[in-house]
C-alpha cells in the first residue's frame, strides 16, 4: 500500500496525463515496458569440525613436551526435519482487452511510469497498457488501461474510443481466466497537462476502468496532441 501511495505522488507530481500516445503521423518514441523481476533464495549449510589437544609433560627436566593429536571426525545426518518448500503466489495480471462497440480486441502490456512522471504506453501500436502500480481491473480503485490513438502511418487501437456512449460494455480478460465487465458511464477530454489526476488514478470504493488514449491537436513541433481522452467505466 505505501508502495502504492509513493507511486500515485510521483504521477500526480507531474501535469500530463499520459505519455505520447499516438504518431499523428511522425516517428513516435515509446518506452519499453518494465520486465519482471524474479527473486531466488540460496540455501547455506555450514559443518564443524572438532579436534582434541593432548599434553603430555616429561619425567626429568623443566621442558614440557606439546604433542597435538587430530582426533576422528565423523559426519551424521541432521534429523531436524527440512520444511517443504512453499510455492510463490503468481499474481493476477490483465491479459485482454475486449470493447465490442468499436471492435477492440487488444492484448495487455504492462507499463508504469516515464522518466518525468506521467503514464507510459504500450511498446505496439496494437496493444493496450494496464498501468501496473494501479489495481487489478475488477479490485476496488481506479484502475486505467491507455491506448495509442494512431501510429505513424495509421489508426491505431483506441482510434475510435471517444465514440463510446453510457451504457457500452468493455470485457478484461485476467491470466487466471476470469473475465471482468465494465460499463461505460461518460467521457471527458482534458488538456494533456491539465487532467484529474486523483479522479483518473486515485483511490475509489467501487471497481472502477479507466480507458486513456490522445485527442485534439497534433502538435509537429512536440509531436504531442493537445489533449487526453478519458472514457470512465465502473465494474458492470
Amino acid at each position: 500500500m505505501r508502495q502504492w501511495k509513493l507511486l500515485f505522488a510521483a504521477l500526480a507530481a507531474t501535469a500530463t496525463i499520459l505519455a505520447g500516445c499516438g504518431g499523428g503521423g511522425q516517428a513516435a518514441t515509446v518506452a519499453a515496458s518494465p520486465t519482471a523481476h524474479v527473486a531466488t533464495t540460496a540455501i547455506t549449510t555450514t559443518s564443524v569440525l572438532s579436534s582434541s589437544i593432548t599434553v603430555s609433560t616429561a619425567s626429568s627436566g623443566s621442558t614440557a613436551a606439546v604433542t597435538s593429536a587430530p582426533s576422528s571426525t565423523s559426519t551424521t545426518a541432521s534429523t531436524t526435519p527440512v520444511p517443504a518448500p512453499t510455492a510463490t503466489p503468481v499474481p493476477v495480471l490483465p491479459v485482454k482487452l475486449q470493447i465490442p462497440a468499436i471492435g477492440v480486441t487488444a492484448p495487455v502490456e504492462l507499463v508504469g511510469l516515464t522518466a518525468d512522471g506521467a503514464m507510459d504506453v504500450p511498446k505496439k501500436w496494437e496493444d493496450v497498457g494496464w498501468y501496473e502500480y494501479g489495481p487489478v481491473p475488477g479490485q476496488a480503485g481506479n484502475a486505467a488501461i491507455a491506448g495509442h490513438l494512431d501510429s505513424t502511418t495509421a489508426p491505431a487501437v483506441f482510434w475510435r474510443l471517444s465514440s463510446l456512449k453510457a451504457g457500452d460494455l468493455i470485457t478484461v480478460t485476467l491470466s487466471n481466466g476470469q473475465q471482468v465487465s465494465f460499463k461505460v458511464t461518460r467521457e471527458v477530454s482534458y488538456p494533456y497537462d491539465n487532467a484529474p489526476i486523483d479522479k483518473i488514478f486515485g483511490p475509489a470504493p467501487t471497481p472502477n476502468l479507466n480507458l486513456i488514449t490522445c485527442g485534439g491537436k497534433w502538435d509537429p513541433y512536440t509531436k504531442n496532441y493537445s489533449n487526453r481522452i478519458v472514457v470512465y467505466t465502473t465494474k458492470a
